[in-house]
């Protein structure tokens, strides 16, 4: 199985390490795959919205955990992304 940049699988036997990236092992399995091909989502990507929100454009991290994204409190923004 090879993964390409979007997280997808794919079965090109032709592949080889010089064309991309060579992955094997339990967290690649067909049964731990999102719907059998894809990669399981690792980072929430409220935190990503809520770091560039609050430190790029300064947006009150309350206002991000009530109305921006409600109930969204114990969602962090992602540190070091601004």
């Amino acid at each position: 199985m090879v993964l390409q940049p979007t997280g997808r699988r794919t079965a090109r036997a032709s592949r080889s390490a010089a064309d991309g990236c060579w992955a094997t092992g339990p967290a690649f399995s067909l049964a731990a795959l999102l719907e059998g091909r894809d990669l399981r989502p690792t980072t929430d990507l409220r935190s990503v919205a809520k770091a560039l929100l609050g430190a790029h454009l300064g947006v009150p991290a309350a206002l991000l955990d009530t109305v921006v994204f409600p109930n969204s409190a114990a969602v962090h923004p992602l540190a070091g992304l601004v």
